[in-house]
């Protein structure tokens, strides 16, 4: 404890090997549900800085791991702090916080193991990982003293009988309980910490939502220079918006200079003999799956289509754009190119931009970019090359001669067939048109085996499977097809 500069310690875990504790997911039988179960997730992991702590933790001799968006599983982090005055009772029996929290508390009664990769399992608050916050315990400490007189030689004598430590949630300030960082606040409001050491704990425990920023400031201190629009070639922008902003809004608009950009020339997007090109949205804050999206268009041009609209305040299914019919998304052009790991999800919304919740395996909320909210730098490019496609327009496809049985879709062994499965909208098909909709989903995804729609529940959607699937079970509120 001597080396903790901030008087504060954290554990961070990474699994949970313990069924039947109401924590984690870890379940029985451990050999089947238990072999990479995940602990309660209770932070957000932001960067791993491995230059804080010695090489017999993190294994290497620096170097530097970042995590954007909410990509890296389930963390879970606790930790503790003390005061300046080494007689108060958070300071005297820290050691006893430390064993409660790592030992008993966790590894004993909920069974969290793992540390995260390239950083100690507890440490200094100040050697851990990068995370937004963190739950807490204080001690609360009850003693009782033995005060005796002696009448002979005329003095009291003090003795200490027993001392009872009870392990609480901390109180934090503004009413914040559980929490390490609101902890530290109140022992700075307190005067047992100083505004100084709150600002360097918050280095650390960086607060909910604020990961990009502790990302960009690690970045930073490692020298590297932010250069938001990297260089791409072959393709014009066409719209900037935040830091992205060299291009002029109405450069979006059809039929007048969609993608003409100062006196390059005029890059018609349509060709004279296909309807198929590309766009390519960049958000270099994004989370790492959405900061390229590639839109490939599959089917002809709606006259009413407006694109500007369409890709910057009211990303809609109409008229005619519905994914995997009108259009695919991928994660760059060389997969767009070769019609390869197209997005499996996609929805829509007429107050929302570009691409809303869609998502390359299911629902990914919080990428989407409108002139007035959402992400603030956000640039998209026409590919030089669409002038010259002669690609023709791809038919929607015709819906095949499915088995339909009611119920979730099991394999041959009778088994709920949960691998190899993904969803491609969400909502409720539960009637005639919208499960129609959803078989033409499923015809136009590559490799599909058979389909699936779910209402009334919480996972509510149409899936298409990709594994062996055999029928339905016959449950409710679910529908399978299976070829």
């Amino acid at each position: 404890f001597e080396s903790c500069d901030l008087r504060s310690a954290m554990c961070c875990w990474v699994s949970d090997r313990q069924a039947n504790d109401n924590n984690g997911n870890c379940a029985t039988p451990y050999d089947e549900n238990c072999r990479d179960a995940d602990p309660g997730d209770n932070t957000d992991l932001c960067a791993v800085d491995m230059d804080r702590t010695t090489s017999s933790s993190s294994h290497v001799d620096g170097g530097f791991a970042l995590f954007h968006g909410n990509n890296e599983g389930p963390v879970h982090c606790h930790g503790f702090a003390w005061g300046q005055d080494v007689n108060e009772p958070a300071a005297r029996f820290k050691g006893n916080n430390l064993f409660f929290v790592s030992m008993y508390d966790h590894l004993h009664q909920r069974g969290y193991v793992r540390e995260v990769p390239g950083a100690p399992m507890c440490a200094c608050v100040e050697k851990m990982p990068i995370v937004s916050r963190a739950d807490c315990t204080e001690i609360e400490e009850d003693e009782t003293w033995l005060f005796t007189w002696s009448s002979s030689q005329y003095q009291f004598t003090a003795s200490l009988e027993s001392i009872k430590i009870k392990f609480n949630a901390c109180r934090g300030a503004n009413n914040r309980n559980n929490d390490l960082e609101a902890f530290y606040r109140r022992l700075a409001n307190e005067g047992r910490a100083s505004e100084d050491e709150f600002d360097e704990f918050k280095k650390t425990v960086v607060g909910n939502h604020q990961c990009d920023n502790a990302i960009n400031a690690l970045l930073e201190e490692k020298g590297y220079v932010y250069d938001p629009d990297p260089y791409v070639e072959g393709l014009t922008q066409v719209y900037g918006k935040g830091e992205m902003v060299p291009v002029e809004q109405h450069l979006l608009r059809p039929l007048s200079a969609f993608t003409k950009q100062g006196d390059i020339g005029l890059r018609h997007l349509l060709g004279e003999h296909s309807p198929v090109f590309y766009v390519v949205r960049w958000c270099p804050r994004c989370q790492r799956s959405h900061r390229m999206i590639v839109y490939k268009r599959l089917t002809a041009i709606p006259e009413d289509m407006d694109f500007y609209t369409l890709f910057t305040e009211r990303w809609l299914d109409y008229p005619e754009n519905v994914n995997h019919l009108d259009f695919t998304l991928h994660s760059s052009l060389e997969e767009a190119f070769e019609d390869k790991n197209p997005w499996s999800f996609c929805n829509y919304h007429e107050h929302v931009g570009f691409p809303r919740d869609c998502g390359p395996y299911g629902f990914v909320g919080g990428q989407w970019s409108s002139p007035n909210g959402g992400q603030q730098d956000v640039a998209f490019y026409v590919w030089n090359g669409n002038p010259d496609i002669t690609d023709p327009a791809r038919p929607h496809p015709d819906i095949p001669n499915f088995t339909k049985s009611a119920g979730f879709c099991l394999n041959a062994n009778g088994n709920d067939q949960n691998s190899g499965v993904y969803q491609l909208e969400g909502g409720d098909f539960e009637t005639e048109e919208l499960q129609t909709r959803c078989l033409k989903l499923c015809a136009a995804y590559p490799g599909y085996t058979g389909c699936e729609a779910i209402w009334g529940q919480h996972n509510r959607g149409c899936y298409v499977h990709t594994k062996d699937v055999s029928t339905g079970n016959g449950a409710g509120n679910h529908m399978c097809w299976v070829l």
